[in-house]
């Protein structure tokens, strides 16, 4: 609203020009007065309200009107301020009463010494708010003293940092996040405000560090998404918040949290992250979807094969009396940044199983030809599994939607495919590949469950012109290099999680698999999207011929990541605005869980946060860790008070005092579009 700091202007204009004996002084002053009305429009109106009032009670007749509006101004200023410390202390003092898990054993000696100084105390907030020094609630107990001073706008140090897989939920939120706040009445705002955005689960706290008419300058930090007991009640007290002033059905007359420290402003929709936990206990462990893991398996590297090699060629050499390392176990390293540490759940680990399989027949001195060996992996796959009497029992809870996947266009489709082919420098595949640690034998009994079909079906659909005999072979070895890995791989749940994180044990093809990246890499998102696919089959049916699934693994390599939240490429994927992540687990109740990030339209609500409230906790945190080395996680300062938001208010400190997980740094917003 450019009409009212104009109209100030031309009555500024008007008033000073009846000022006689100008100095120096009364030019400052009548900049001041000019600078203030853009950059603080709403104090200006006040203040020249307040100017107007006495000129025409002759109260400011001995004074010039330069010197006038400035007193009025400073007067406007320390009103406002010291009116918020006033209203802080009151609101500390009687959450100290009221609420039983704030009392302490002090609460009645400091209460009755509160009502005797309540001179003393209005005094020292007074004396703060004149000299802009934040007030030190000791503890953040209703104890109040003069903190030392500290400039409002220092803040040349802030720097951008990220802690943690979770802040990229911000670093994707933060361009749509300030666009939204341009489009909010900043001109309202002064530098040293507080907003507090909710979306979900994520807490957004921005700081003005500057604001003028047209432009603001902020610092936006994202907040932990752990949820802790402190943070989940100060959460639940936001959300209520929010749900009764903006959510439709809200009709009370009565604003119950009118003294609140937080006061909602606005509300908007923002692209966002969706998070939906699941827990897959009851599905993962289905023989059927076990069974399907396996098959997709092989669909899985076809169709990755394929892609990555479309006029794949050559002959494949059977190499089985060259043995790798049968005693080393294998982690996905390069491109997982972590060892799993999924366990199964009778207790014993993959490393155990993989050893008490090959105890069975890899030790054995009587016949170590390539196809006794296998027999005896065959015979030891037909043996009877008994089943998991101690498997947990739990309803699955699974995501519920039209369709299985979210629509893509088929340029996209193209630039997918074209994206993972340009990732290898040519179209043959690599001679290394082609020499596989297994016999003839065994590639061929494993060629019977190739799906020659579907070989046909994407070279028809493509346009590729692959080898079928050096594809075959070269699948087949690949599933033999897993499937000797683990017998328990289609059998146990636990053993497709652990594969899924990359803990996977090859046996005699680990020289074979370490000597080439780009084999690891194909198996490990071969797999990957094997077990999302399986999964989604059990639950909404299977892919019912050939078309179908290659439709469904299209859509996945397009619009999903599929991985490890620990992945670097997990980060960029958010960052870069991928439509679905999925990753899976293993909890600490032994429950098998995945967790779906989609990429939505989600409500946003905006509050402003009583400024006084924030740089007192801020005081009292650096008085309390600085001063006096109080780090006990438990200690009072830092539990959870619904009203004044204590403990996330904490975890907005500047590092290392508080604990964000993600920090925008110094950013500016036009904002001049609405001023105007």
């Amino acid at each position: 609203m450019v009409v009212c700091p104009v109209a100030l202007c031309l009555y500024y204009s008007h008033l000073f020009k009846d000022d006689i004996n100008w100095s120096w002084f009364h030019t400052l002053l009548l900049c001041r007065a000019f600078r203030e009305v853009w950059q603080r429009n709403r104090h200006c109106q006040i203040a020249t309200l307040l100017f107007v009032l006495l000129r025409l009670s002759n109260s400011l007749s001995d004074l010039n009107h330069s010197t006038s509006l400035w007193l009025c101004s400073v007067f406007v200023h320390f009103l406002i301020r010291g009116l918020s410390r006033l209203h802080f202390c009151m609101k500390l003092q009687f959450d100290f009463i009221v609420l039983k898990k704030q009392r302490r054993k002090e609460t009645l000696f400091i209460t009755i010494l509160n009502t005797v100084f309540l001179p003393v105390i209005v005094t020292v907030a007074m004396v703060t708010a004149g000299f802009n020094i934040p007030l030190l609630p000791l503890f953040t107990l209703p104890v109040f003293y003069i903190s030392f001073p500290r400039p409002e706008k220092f803040w040349s140090d802030v720097l951008p940092f990220s802690t943690c897989s979770d802040s990229g939920f911000y670093q994707r939120l933060l361009p749509d996040y300030l666009e939204s706040l341009s489009t909010h009445e900043f001109r309202n705002l002064t530098f040293g405000s507080f907003l507090l955005s909710r979306s979900e689960t994520l807490l957004i706290f921005s700081h003005v560090l500057e604001s003028g008419f047209g432009y603001a300058t902020v610092d936006v930090k994202g907040l932990e998404l752990q949820e802790t007991s402190c943070h989940t009640e100060e959460v639940n007290t936001i959300r209520d918040i929010f749900q009764s002033t903006f959510e439709e059905g809200a009709t009370s007359c009565i604003n119950v949290y009118s003294t609140h420290m937080l006061q909602p402003s606005s509300s908007s929709l923002i692209q966002t992250y969706s998070d939906a936990k699941n827990v897959l206990t009851g599905v993962l462990d289905m023989p059927e979807c076990l069974q399907k893991v396996s098959d997709n398996f092989r669909k899985c590297l076809t169709y990755f094969l394929c892609l990555k090699y479309p006029t794949c060629n050559g002959s494949l050499e059977y190499t089985a009396g060259i043995v790798g390392k049968p005693e080393t176990a294998f982690n996905f390293t390069g491109f997982i940044n972590r060892e799993s540490t999924v366990e199964d759940t009778d207790g014993a680990t993959s490393n155990e199983q993989s050893d008490d399989l090959f105890d069975n027949f890899s030790n054995s001195s009587e016949d170590n030809s390539p196809d006794s060996w296998y027999d005896k992996v065959i015979k030891f796959k037909h043996q009877e599994i008994k089943p998991d009497s101690e498997k947990p029992t739990h309803s699955p809870r699974t995501e519920t939607a039209k369709s299985r996947y979210s629509p893509k266009t088929p340029t996209d489709t193209v630039n997918a495919r074209q994206s993972f082919r340009d990732s290898n420098s040519g179209n043959t595949v690599p001679a290394s590949w082609l020499k596989v640690p297994f016999s003839r034998t065994e590639v061929q009994k494993e060629e019977k469950n190739f799906s020659k079909s579907l070989l046909s079906r994407i070279c028809s659909k493509f346009g590729y012109q692959a080898n079928e005999e050096t594809i075959c072979g070269l699948v087949s070895s690949l599933v033999l290099a897993l499937d000797q890995s683990d017998s328990g791989v289609r059998n146990s749940a636990s053993q497709v999680v652990k594969s899924f994180i990359g803990n996977v044990y090859f046996g005699k093809s680990t020289s074979w698999i370490e000597e080439n990246k780009g084999l690891k890499e194909l198996i490990v998102k071969s797999y990957r999207f094997a077990v999302k696919l399986s999964i989604d089959e059990t639950i909404f049916g299977d892919n019912e011929t050939d078309d179908t699934f290659l439709d469904s693994i299209s859509e996945l390599e397009h619009d999903w990541y599929i991985g490890l939240e620990t992945d670097p490429e997990w980060l960029s994927s958010m960052v870069a605005s991928k439509n679905f992540l999925f990753t899976l687990g293993l909890n600490e109740e032994g429950l098998y869980t995945s967790r779906t990030l989609s990429l939505l339209k989600l409500p946003l609500f905006t509050g402003t946060v009583n400024p006084e409230c924030v740089t007192s906790i801020w005081s009292a945190l650096s008085f309390e860790l600085l001063y006096l080395t109080n780090d006990d996680e438990e200690r009072y300062s830092i539990q959870a008070h619904p009203n004044i938001m204590r403990n996330i208010l904490t975890q907005t400190a500047a590092p290392p005092l508080g604990y964000p997980i993600f920090s925008s740094g110094v950013k500016n917003i036009s904002v001049l579009s609405i001023a105007s």
